[in-house]
This record gives C-alpha cells, structure tokens and sequence, in this order.
C-alpha cells in the first residue's frame, strides 16, 4: 500500500529500461503498463489512462495486435475506463480484445475474463441483452479448464448471482450464491473475508427471494 514508494520504483525502472533499451522496446511498455495499474489502484485516473495508451503504442508497433500483450492491455484500459464511467469506450475494448482472443484461440481463460469484462460494460450501460450469456460461456469455460474447486469458477458463480439480483430473478441468484458460498468456504474457510462476503450476499438474496415469492 505505499503507493509513492511504488510509483518511484517504477519511474526509476522505467528510466533504465528507456536508457538501456530504448522507449519503444515492449519492456519499457510492460513497465509503464504497471505504472498505469498503480495509478488505477491510487484513483489517478487520467494519469492511468495515459500510461495505459503509450503502452498500447508501444505493444502495438513492437508486437502487433495480435500479440497477447497489447490485447491485455486492451482489456486494462477497458476496466479503468468502466472504473471512469466510460462505458461505451470499455464496452468497444473489450470486444476488440474477445475477438483477437477468439482468433488466436489459445488462451481459454483470458477469453472467460474478457467476456465477464464485456458483461459488466454492457450491465453498467443498461444493456441486459445477451449478459446472462456472456456469463454462462464465461462459467462453463472457467469449468471446462479450471475445475469447480478453483476461485475463478467462484468468480463466475457470483456474477451470475449478481446478474441474476440486477434483473430481480432472486430464487437464481439464491441458487448461484449458494454455490459460490459452498465453494468459498473449501477454498477459503469460514472466517475468510470472501465466505463472509459469499453469505451476506446469499442471505441477501434468499430474503429477497421469499419476499417475491410471497407477494405472488
């Protein structure tokens, strides 16, 4: 959490790799990529973007936009912009990024995140159509290639249920945080900060949900 400290370690870094290998080497823009990251986590949000776009500069002209790197950084640029409330902008990266992800077809679970990224530009713009989609493909991918032990599977559990608690369908997100609950508690253990989140949202969910079904 000491973000200066942090913030010069990368400017200094950043200052030997530009010495050494030049501003337009991919390891100078992998560094400015983690400057950008630091600034998003310290709420700089402009500072972040611009970081962000040189590095997107950088991998483009260095590795091509088929590169996993510049693809990555598509998707990062696409968060901080959801977290600035430019959705429509994130929504357009990350749909650039699932399709150079879906023709390189190599990287399964970097496509089930981008589309859990997608869903979530869509969900902020009010834009319902197909996310429960996009989430289902997301889960079954983190299942096919994850296992149902492992935490992005968890993951994909809770944004269904969220999904599910946006459009007021209670019982199914009832259903869906159960099973994040279950599989929280293996994975992390019931003092854990993620069970207990996993239960507040299941009690959430189940009291909604027997207010709907007794107002039917």
């Amino acid at each position: 959490g000491n973000y200066e400290k942090a913030e010069q370690a990368f400017l200094q870094a950043a200052d030997k790799i530009a010495q050494l290998q030049g501003q337009n080497h991919p390891d100078y823009g992998s560094v400015l990529n983690n400057l950008a990251g630091l600034y998003r986590l310290m709420k700089r949000y402009d500072a972040s973007a611009e970081q962000f776009r040189k590095t997107l500069e950088i991998y483009r002209a260095a590795l091509g936009e088929q590169h996993f790197l510049y693809i990555s950084g598509m998707n990062n640029l696409g968060l901080l912009y959801q977290d600035m409330g430019r959705y429509a902008e994130a929504e357009e990266l990350h749909s650039r990024s699932l399709a150079l992800l879906e023709q390189a077809g190599d990287n399964p679970i970097a496509i089930a995140t981008t589309l859990t990224n997608l869903a979530s530009a869509r969900r902020q713009q009010n834009r319902l159509d197909g996310v429960v989609s996009l989430l289902e493909r997301a889960l079954r991918m983190y299942e096919t290639y994850l296992g149902r032990e492992h935490s992005l599977y968890a993951y994909g559990l809770n944004n269904l249920a969220s999904y599910y608690m946006t459009i007021g369908q209670y019982d199914n997100a009832a259903v869906y945080y159960q099973s994040a609950l279950k599989l929280c508690e293996i994975l992390f253990g019931v003092e854990s900060r993620n069970y207990q989140i996993s239960l507040q949202n299941y009690e959430i969910a189940s009291r909604k949900a027997a207010e709907q079904r007794g107002q039917q």
